[in-house]
């Protein structure tokens, strides 16, 4: 049992790992450029939000449950 638990518990750390660092990728880029560029919160995240809707768009596209 143990020698399943250790590979498990070590991938989900290294997704959570994984996810921190990418959390603090965005907010020091969302700071950099609301400071230093001076786009307002407003347009950060219209352009966020835009760039998330044209990412999750084709994979929601190409997910096998529309390939039925």
């Amino acid at each position: 049992a143990s020698s399943k638990l250790v590979p498990l518990l070590e991938f989900a750390l290294g997704i959570e790992v994984a996810q921190l660092i990418v959390v603090f990728v965005v907010l020091i880029v969302s700071y950099i450029v609301q400071t230093v560029f001076r786009f307002s919160k407003r347009d950060w995240a219209l352009v966020m939000s835009a760039f998330v809707i044209g990412v999750v768009i084709p994979m929601i596209v190409e997910s096998p449950i529309w390939n039925r």
